[in-house]
């Protein structure tokens, strides 16, 4: 269902005297490369990913009740932004170029296991850097698999998620034309087991109809005839245009990697799942 494939992100917007110097400040404190803000009153900061980082806003712009004033009370009070990065050395550098001194030097968190240091930015705000995770002797992350597979089909889903959504899909709606489309005409049976896993009985019979409602499938039923479903054709049609976005979303989650390299992931993932006696429910 649409609720499940349902996102929500917070962006973190602070009050800044200056957009343009504080936003200059986090981009050296990143490493990013130097940009300019969208506007002199506000501006976004970006991951490589496009996730925002945080959002600096003017002081009154806007005549927001929290962001009148940085004379109504201490910036930052109530609030801790932290950071955990990846290159934390690097940020630590940058940081060190920045500030005369931290408000706490780099040590171990004995909650978090991973280093962290803290220090104020132009406007006051109290910020920690911490370590994305432990590393072992080569500087390589020591996250299990489990790790990184969570977090990558959570990456994946989020794009996806956000690309079939200019159609009105869901990744489930993409996986049900995806075999639909392969198994013309496919038998009701034949969908509910490629999407086992994904979608109970009644969850079927939804995802069925509501695709049926938009003209994109049809149904066919014939006495003494397994009940099948087919594309029509503004369900082609559509089907075209979802193939486009989800190649966008590859092509983006493919940058770097070469293709032996992700054949050897199917591989290992697969033998992995041989390995654990589980069947693989996922349809292409």
């Amino acid at each position: 269902s649409t609720d499940n494939d349902a996102m929500t992100r917070t962006w973190t917007i602070i009050g800044v005297r200056d957009v343009g110097r504080s936003f200059a400040w986090y981009q050296s404190l990143f490493g990013q490369p130097a940009t300019t803000p969208a506007h002199d009153h506000f501006g976004q900061l970006l991951d490589a990913d496009g996730t925002v980082l945080l959002c600096l806003h003017q002081w009154s712009a806007h005549g927001h009740p929290s962001l009148l004033s940085p004379d109504v009370a201490t910036p930052g009070n109530g609030l801790l932004l932290f950071f955990r990065v990846d290159n934390f050395d690097a940020s630590l550098a940058n940081a060190r170029a920045l500030v005369p001194q931290f408000e706490e030097e780099p040590h171990v968190n004995p909650n978090t296991t991973t280093r962290e240091f803290s220090l104020r930015d132009p406007d006051g705000y109290y910020l920690t850097i911490s370590d994305h995770g432990p590393r072992d002797a080569q500087g390589r992350s020591d996250r299990p698999i489990g790790y990184w597979l969570k977090h990558a089909d959570a990456a994946i889903t989020e794009h996806v998620a956000g690309a079939l959504g200019q159609l009105g899909l869901t990744r489930l709606h993409w996986q049900a034309l995806n075999v639909i489309r392969a198994s013309q005409p496919c038998t009701a049976d034949h969908l509910a087991n490629e999407l086992r896993g994904f979608v109970d009985a009644n969850g079927l019979e939804s995802l069925i109809s509501a695709l049926v409602a938009r003209g994109w499938v049809a149904e066919e039923t014939e006495p003494h005839r397994a009940r099948t479903v087919v594309l029509t054709p503004s369900g082609s049609a559509g089907y075209a245009e979802a193939l486009h976005l989800q190649t966008l979303v590859r092509e983006r989650m493919m940058r770097n990697i070469p293709a032996q390299d992700y054949e050897t992931v199917l591989r290992v993932l697969q033998t992995i799942v041989a390995n654990m006696g589980a069947d693989d429910p996922a349809p292409r």
